[in-house]
């Protein structure tokens, strides 16, 4: 599974978050990603019909433009 978070701006915090074969989901606020990473990675584990290996982990990658401080 891969999650990817693109950010827009820090002050606040928006961007959008997607994993494969979803679309893009925005946020606004760190709660607010959280949230979305939740559900998509719930949504993930639910469409899985495949069984998992112990040591698969889910991979996130950020990206962004702007200055995390």
């Amino acid at each position: 599974m891969r999650i990817s978070i693109e950010i827009e701006k820090t002050q606040p915090l928006t961007g959008a978050a997607s994993s494969d074969g979803h679309d893009p989901v925005s946020f606004v606020g760190w709660m607010a990603l959280l949230r979305v990473v939740a559900e998509l990675t719930e949504s993930m584990e639910q469409a899985d019909d495949a069984p998992r290996d112990r040591d698969e982990r889910p991979s996130v990658q950020v990206t962004g433009n702007g200055h995390l401080s």
